[in-house]
């Protein structure tokens, strides 16, 4: 789904602060998150805004 492609990217490019929200990404490497279906499937609609910058 769009939606849960759109969710893998901003997780996968929105820095370890996202780690705050969703416990199912984990640091790959310096520049990369690993996110797994856990992370995916999260509702970022419900995260606070400045979780998301």
């Amino acid at each position: 789904l769009p939606n849960d492609k759109y969710r893998f990217a901003h997780c996968k490019h929105s820095g370890i602060k996202w780690l705050e929200w969703c416990s199912g990404c984990e640091k790959a490497s310096d520049s990369a998150l690993v996110c797994t279906l856990d992370c995916m499937t999260f509702d970022y609609i419900n995260v606070p805004t400045n979780a998301l910058m």
